[in-house]
């Protein structure tokens, strides 16, 4: 079962590849993003799944190294229990960017005067319907939330795999952006494409937001129980523009409505 999301970035190697807790080689790579007046550097641990394969390994350690700018494609990494994985940083805990390579996308070198990006691809349901506003000074906005279904390997569910949910939040700025997605129709239920970048969480040291809340259980039959429990999510502000959200179908785009767990708290 396909995870719904793939990441392409340009960034810049900063640590020598190196075995991981997963068995697989992972190393650390910048991607710095200009955009106006701000500049926001994105630190991601790429993981290469490579095992017990000499020439590889040695072909792996040859071409990442440290200084070297190149394009990356993958899709993010989380923890068995579907997680994000959490780190330390002065004792402090904190989200980073796990990508895991796609093994067929260990992609050239980058020419140096190709700026770093850093997008992400989701195909997401929209669980509220958008709204158009503007702000007191006057700017227009457009906001969708959505969630993401993405799937984890569990041998103790009969279908084999475990469903987490990824939350999105994405804001488009401008008013000729915010009228042409209004006109798009976008509503609660649909399927739809998203492009973009992760916005930075300026009151945290990471990106992605870790949260706790409850989640609404349910039985066999996918109806409500009436009992709660505690559970991990997750969730992502996106950068995104009026021709970045494409829709894919009008209702039933994935297995997690908006009604199995409470709203995204934005």
């Amino acid at each position: 079962m396909p995870t719904n999301h793939l990441v392409i970035c340009t960034a810049t190697v900063v640590s020598t590849p190196a075995l991981d807790e997963k068995g697989m080689y992972a190393f650390w790579a910048d991607s710095t993003i200009v955009s106006g007046q701000n500049t926001d550097t994105y630190h991601l641990l790429m993981h290469a799944p490579i095992t017990n394969d000499d020439k590889r390994i040695a072909a792996l350690m040859e071409k990442y190294q440290v200084d070297k700018r190149f394009l990356f494609q993958g899709k993010f990494l989380f923890d068995d229990d579907g997680n994000p994985i959490l780190r330390e940083e002065n004792g402090n805990p904190y989200a980073t960017y796990d990508i895991v390579l796609n093994s067929a996308n260990y992609l050239g070198i980058v020419q140096a005067d190709i700026p770093d990006t850093f997008n992400c691809i989701f195909a997401m349901t929209i669980t509220q319907d958008p709204e158009m506003r503007v702000t007191p000074s006057g700017t227009y906005l457009y906001q969708m939330s959505g969630v993401v279904n993405r799937s984890v390997k569990d041998d103790t569910d009969p279908s084999g795999w475990k469903n987490f949910p990824l939350w999105i939040r994405t804001t488009v700025w401008g008013e000729k952006n915010a009228e042409t997605l209004v006109n798009k129709g976008f509503k609660k239920g649909m399927l739809v494409w998203l492009e973009g970048t992760p916005a930075p969480d300026k009151d945290k040291t990471g990106f992605i937001k870790p949260w706790e809340g409850d989640i609404k259980e349910k039985d066999t039959d996918g109806k409500d129980t009436g009992k709660t429990h505690k559970g991990w999510r997750t969730s992502f502000d996106v950068w995104a523009n009026a021709f970045s959200i494409r829709m894919l179908n009008k209702g039933g785009g994935g297995s997690h409505s908006s009604g199995e767990f409470d709203p995204i708290p934005f």
